[in-house]
């Protein structure tokens, strides 16, 4: 069992807010889309705290869990394919840290619904967690 504070979490270093966060994620799409112009686009939830805990099993520095404080966003998109029929609508998430944008992040699209804030993203699922306030 490993414990972690509410205090540590809420205090880590989530970098700045991406205020610009629209024109990165439109300016990501029109460099990756056929037909960007067309995409249908809604953002679902603005920038949100994810702080991320996993464990690192490097043997020359033994067990131990890291974390990662960052910014997401989730989007929803429906976009058109070579044959320029809609492919439907799909989740994506964009990560920012440290003013850096990640497209397609790893991480749940449960984050997406989630109303925590922020949200604990438990990325080692045989590690229990002790929340502690």
């Amino acid at each position: 069992m490993v414990d972690i504070s509410m205090q540590s979490i809420r205090s880590a270093d989530y970098g700045i807010y991406p205020k610009d966060y629209r024109q990165r994620i439109r300016q990501h799409l029109n460099k990756t889309l056929l037909d960007a112009g067309s995409a249908r686009v809604n953002i679902t939830m603005p920038p949100k705290k994810v702080f991320e805990i996993t464990r690192d099993l490097n043997p020359r520095r033994g067990d131990y869990l890291e974390t990662r404080p960052y910014y997401l966003v989730c989007i929803e998109i429906n976009a058109k394919n070579a044959y320029g029929g809609y492919t439907g609508w799909q989740t994506q998430t964009y990560e920012f840290e440290n003013g850096r944008m990640k497209s397609d992040a790893v991480v749940s699209t449960r984050v997406c619904d989630s109303k925590d804030d922020p949200y604990i993203d438990n990325r080692d699922p045989y590690e229990r967690m002790n929340i502690l306030p």
